[in-house]
């Protein structure tokens, strides 16, 4: 069931999106009523159709690239980001923008939790950062 009367953009930010994420996108964009841009770095093994998964264009930068814009990669600021990660640089860039415009921030991980040192100094790190 869609939601009534739409909503602002979100977007998702995915290094090298794997299917599985492909495909939930895809199906949140048949759920919801506003726009959900993808961005995502090439990868090693590239998904062939990943656009037709994600139900849309996937929008593919450089992962080191620290001085990129929303504007430069032709979509407007998001109102929410999904960054799948906290360690590439051009996706902690788009996430700091967009979080000064006043977004909201959620940190994915695709990983299991283990309460590590390691992975709790990575949520400190993404939290007090951005």
């Amino acid at each position: 069931m869609k939601t009534a009367g739409g909503g602002p953009p979100s977007a998702f930010l995915w290094p090298e999106i794997p299917q599985y994420a492909a495909r939930m996108i895809g199906a949140a964009r048949r759920v919801l009523d506003s726009p959900i841009h993808v961005v995502s770095t090439n990868g090693p093994l590239p998904i062939a159709g990943i656009e037709e998964l994600v139900g849309g264009p996937v929008t593919r930068v450089d992962p080191a690239e620290t001085g990129i814009c929303w504007k430069a990669i032709g979509i407007e600021v998001p109102r929410a980001v999904f960054a799948g990660g906290w360690s590439t640089p051009a996706f902690n860039r788009l996430n700091e923008e967009a979080r000064r415009a006043g977004a909201k921030s959620v940190l994915l991980m695709d990983n299991p939790w283990k309460g590590t040192l390691r992975q709790w100094l990575g949520c400190l790190y993404f939290r007090l950062r951005r």
